[in-house]
């Protein structure tokens, strides 16, 4: 358990809590509270409270985005039960400096099933729709981004950031995927 964690855990306990949850640390037997209301916009700037979704990969939060970090970035959300296919809509900006690197390859895994391929370059929506099998019967949703091509800024000679930087993710939301968005992710 992080230490940033016990602090919270005996701040509970002191306070008398029932719920304990733990917001920044991923290897804690403290369950998160990963619940998420389909159809809402969480934002991944100062404020959005986008922590609580998280795992590894993922910078600190700036104003108005996160980085995601290479080689991967996870995400665990808690869903109402549904028996629908769902749609992900991610508003993201890539890492890149053409014509070396022109845009970001971003491979979406959902429950372990990859759901899309983007190419992210500038700031853009980028959509998938997460088929029924994929969440039929789970409890939770785990969004892996895996980024193949992360770089740094300083090696592209743009600053002296030396970190891996993939893209960055200003927002993010889970819907009911339409009959739409099913014969749009087709093509």
């Amino acid at each position: 358990m992080g230490r940033s964690c016990r602090r919270l855990l005996l701040f509970l306990l002191v306070a008398g809590a029932s719920v304990f949850l733990c917001t920044g640390c991923e290897h804690s037997e403290i369950p998160t509270d990963c619940h998420y209301a389909p159809e809402s916009v969480l934002r991944f700037g100062e404020g959005g409270g986008s922590e609580r979704f998280r795992r590894e990969g993922w910078s600190e939060t700036e104003k108005p985005f996160t980085w995601a970090l290479g080689p991967r970035a996870k995400l665990k959300f808690k869903l109402p039960p549904g028996n629908r296919p769902l749609g992900l809509r991610m508003r993201l900006a890539g890492m890149n400096k053409p014509p070396e690197v022109p845009y970001q390859p971003v491979e979406v895994r959902v429950n372990g099933t990859t759901v899309a391929h983007w190419q992210v370059a500038q700031r853009a929506d980028f959509t998938a729709v997460i088929p029924l099998h994929v969440v039929r019967k789970k409890p939770h949703l785990a969004i892996e981004l895996r980024f193949p091509a992360a770089t740094s800024p300083k090696s592209l000679g743009l600053n002296a950031d030396s970190r891996l930087l993939a893209v960055s993710c200003f927002e993010l939301q889970i819907s009911k995927a339409t009959v739409i968005a099913d014969m749009w992710a087709a093509k």
